[in-house]
Formats: structure tokens, sequence, C-alpha cells
């Protein structure tokens, strides 16, 4: 993934890549419309050091920009809902609190559990 690429150090190994999304409540919607408050996807990318947060365009659904890049041990699962259809895993940063709330696929859970694992919580 070539937004990631240049800040990826010598050696430095992907272990997962993984794409999830985050979707605003139903209280959100009711209030702004469907249509203003879409979900936003984005790339969890794993490594055996780091953990990158790379947000996708909505209008053209490609890699926009790292908006988290942190050592493993600077993120944490803040908690782990296993679904039918999708799970939630959110994601914490500890230097400023704050939280992702990211749904993924249930059909990736081998991928989840291993950031899970990863990352501890």
């Amino acid at each position: 993934m070539a937004v990631v690429s240049n800040r990826l150090d010598p050696g430095e190994a992907v272990e997962v890549l993984l794409l999830g999304m985050t979707v605003p409540g139903g209280w959100v919607i009711s209030i702004l419309g469907p249509i203003w408050m879409r979900p936003r996807a984005w790339y969890v990318l794993l490594t055996d050091r780091r953990v990158f947060v790379i947000g996708l365009s909505r209008f053209t659904a490609g890699p926009k920009r790292v908006k988290w890049e942190e050592l493993r041990g600077g993120v944490r699962v803040e908690g782990y809902h296993e679904g039918r259809m999708w799970d939630k895993l959110p994601l914490q940063r500890l230097n400023d609190g704050k939280v992702l709330r990211l749904q993924f696929a249930a059909s990736h859970r081998n991928e989840i559990l291993a950031i899970k694992a990863a990352l501890g919580g």
C-alpha cells in the first residue's frame, strides 16, 4: 500500500491488513439523514512493530491518508463484540485516549482476533 510503504522501517513485516468501517449511531442518522452520515471505511494495517489506521476516500474508495501511526504498545482494544455478520473492535490510542469504533465483517474473524491478540484488550 503506497500510503504507508515509505513509512515502514527496513525489515518491518506486515502481519494483518483488514478493511473495516465506522458507522454513526442510529440517532445521529435520524437527525442528520442517511446520506450525510454514511459509513466511513478504514484499513487497519498491523506490522510486527506498529499499527496504522488509514482512511479511505468517500468518493474513490482509495487510501486517502494515515490517521494513526502508533507503536503497538500505544494502541489497545477497548472491547470486542462478536456478532453474526459484523464484529465490533474499538481501538483506543493511549497517548490521547481517542477511540475509533471499528466494525469488520465477521467472515474475517481470524484476522480480527489476530489484531485483538496483538494489541490486547
